[in-house]
């Protein structure tokens, strides 16, 4: 949505400045009227915050006025007609409109849809012929007809098995004959899934696409799903490969680890000393969660016919050895509210939170009576060449062009808004097929069309949207020109801060202060050495935390025996000199966490004005207040600022 501010914004203000004309005004600032309206939402707004005391109408009324002189100076100054400035409005608008751009039914529809098929369990077989995604129209058609044709053989009564072995291009069917087993949920892509689901038990699907290529499935079962599973196994290793005389030793080796089991071994104990499924047996042999249709089967059957937590199976042998199954917990279906984070998750996990946009799309084209005229799209198959896909293509051929490829409301788009659209957006790719890739660009220049224009409606739509766009729109200009006027000014005016010093230096004094030394350590004794040292020398310009290390831990190379802490301390400052006597010497001993420490008062300093550079910070900021306030003086001058007082006695009588 790179158009996104010049289509919404652009309207927006007008929208406003409609709304502003439906009410009546309350202030004027030579010539800019501002609506009750508006300054009731802003007051309501910033009195809703619970952050202070709220203010009344009056005192809120000065902030708002100086708000809006700040402003309309920055417009006045054309701070708004800025590339950074749009730049930066540009990347809020597209944030703020993400929430409205969208169909919250359509999402609910896909959760519903989800938690429903989540009651169900399928068996099915399917048959596959293979089709790149990229592939020609004429690939895509020889695709179809092949297997709508063994559809149409399996309809007549061949045996489906036989069907799938002949020519599904599955990688799969040399094991299982086209048979998927059971799955529920989320174990097939989408389309799939969705076909599985919509057919009707015994019944063979029409073709349906994925990204692997064609698929007919016939469903043999439908039954209501099994719960999820959380259980641990013991693994010994006997695959097929192994010889008579290790597979033995393998059964042997279960069979007696069951035993112990029944004895009253730790089963967690045994699968992390003895499985041979590392990865598991680290935790004593813990598994993931798991539906139906995720395990093998043997080992799944095993799982499935265990009742209460804490039981185990038998021995059961699969394709890859032995296992001894303990059931840790069982999920059955919960109602949807229960399941609805579940649910969600999975949606993001799967990837299927695109087809919430698929859907929407799809509304948008219904709801702004979307019209494609094909004739005129595929000319211009004509006029792009390979050069596309070394980025090199000139757009030559379609920028006159104004055959128009589809409409959306009253707008018209033709073949040199989509010419334009992928000569901008061409890069060096790998070559494919030129008609594919031209109409997966189209796919996605429609999409992004029908989004500009629903935001192009979103002010009217939801005024809402409007008016916080316009905050963003006014905050962006007063932070602008503020740091302009007043806060990068009173940084880098070093000559107009030198004097703000000097004409305020009564402002920044030194309370009475303590010069002190804070002294810590682990250990007792040494502390108390320490005491006596620094009560001794700690006047002397030579004591010094090395000083005072050398002589009392010389041996320590890390220099951490003791934490020797100088400086110059108001009250208030810091909790242990406060509780010093506020002379000179050493304190009372104090203890803190695990260390003991004491505080040594140097001297005690006067109350002195403070240097600029000791009151950099609090000079900075009374010298930014002053330059705001001098500001806004200027500002009052140079706006006339008339205020419909009838109006505002209405409005503190009805917030009263």
């Amino acid at each position: 949505m790179k158009r996104i501010l010049s289509i919404l914004f652009l309207p927006l203000l007008s929208l406003i400045t409609l709304f502003s004309q439906d009410e009546e005004t309350l202030i004027t600032i030579s010539g800019h009227r501002i609506s009750q309206g508006e300054f009731m939402r802003m007051y309501r707004k910033n009195n809703s915050q619970g952050i202070s005391e709220k203010q009344d109408i009056d005192e809120y009324l000065d902030l708002f006025i100086n708000f809006k002189l700040k402003v309309i100076e920055a417009e006045n100054l054309k701070m708004d007609t800025s590339a950074a400035f749009k730049d930066e409005l540009d990347g809020y608008v597209r944030q703020l409109v993400k929430p409205y751009l969208n169909d919250p039914g359509s999402y609910e529809q896909l959760l519903t849809e989800t938690y429903d098929r989540m009651k169900k369990e399928i068996h099915a077989s399917h048959i596959m012929i293979m089709l790149d995604e990229k592939a020609s129209p004429e690939d895509t058609l020889a695709a179809l007809n092949k297997i709508l044709k063994i559809r149409d053989r399996c309809l007549k009564g061949e045996d489906f098995p036989e069907m799938a072995k002949k020519y599904s291009e599955d990688p799969s069917v040399n094991q299982n004959n086209g048979d998927l087993g059971w799955f529920g949920v989320f174990r097939m892509v989408y389309p799939f899934e969705s076909t599985a689901y919509n057919t009707e038990q015994g019944q063979i699907s029409m073709p349906v696409r994925s990204h692997f290529g064609y698929h007919i499935i016939k469903v043999h079962k439908v039954r209501p799903a099994k719960p999820r599973l959380h259980v641990a196994h013991i693994f010994v290793r006997a695959p097929e490969s192994m010889s008579s005389e290790e597979s033995l030793l393998a059964k042997t080796r279960i069979f007696s680890i069951y035993d112990r089991l029944r004895q009253g071994a730790s089963f967690e104990k045994i699968a992390i000393a003895e499985s041979e499924d590392k990865s598991s047996g680290i935790n004593g042999g813990e598994l993931p969660w798991f539906s139906s249709g995720e395990m093998i089967p043997d080992f799944e059957n095993a799982a499935f016919k265990l009742n209460e937590p804490g039981e185990y199976s038998q021995p059961i042998q699969s394709f890859y050895g032995w296992h001894i199954v303990k059931l840790l917990e069982k999920k059955e279906l919960k109602p949807y509210e229960e399941e609805r984070p579940y649910i969600i998750q999975m949606l993001n996990n799967n990837g299927r939170t695109q087809l919430q946009q698929k859907i929407y799309i799809s509304k948008l084209k219904h709801d702004h009576h979307f019209t494609f005229f094909p004739n005129n799209y595929y000319k211009i198959y004509d006029l792009v060449d390979t050069t596309i896909f070394s980025g090199k293509w000139s757009r030559d051929l379609t920028v006159k062009n104004d055959d128009v490829i589809f409409t959306i409301g009253n707008r018209k788009v033709c073949i040199a808004d989509f010419g334009n659209y992928i000569y901008l957006k061409q890069r060096p790719v790998e070559p494919c097929n030129l008609n594919i890739f031209i109409d997966n660009q189209f796919n996605t220049f429609c999409e992004s069309e029908l989004l500009d224009y629903e935001t192009e409606l979103l002010p009217e739509k939801y005024p809402e949207l409007a008016h916080i766009v316009k905050e963003y729109h006014d905050g962006i200009l007063l932070f602008d020109l503020t740091d302009k006027m007043v806060w990068s000014k009173a940084v880098q005016d070093t000559m107009g801060l030198e004097q703000f010093y000097q004409q305020n230096r009564s402002n920044y004094i030194w309370k009475e202060r303590a010069e002190a030394f804070i002294i810590t350590g682990e250990n007792k004794d040494m502390i108390e050495k320490a005491g006596i040292l620094t009560e001794k020398d700690g006047r002397k310009k030579k004591f010094t935390a090395e000083y005072l290390k050398k002589r009392i831990c010389p041996d320590d190379i890390s220099g951490h025996c003791l934490s020797f802490i100088s400086g110059k301390y108001e009250k208030g400052d810091n909790l242990e000199v406060d509780s010093t006597d506020w002379r000179s010497g050493t304190g009372r001993y104090f203890k803190k966490e695990d260390e003991t420490g004491f505080v040594y008062i140097k001297r005690i300093l006067r109350p002195a004005i403070k240097k600029p550079d000791e009151a950099r910070g609090q000079i900075i900021a009374d010298y930014q207040a002053f330059l705001e306030s001098e500001w806004l003086k200027s500002l009052k001058i140079t706006y006339h600022i008339e205020i419909n007082q009838e109006l505002l006695k209405k409005l503190k009588q009805s917030d009263g």
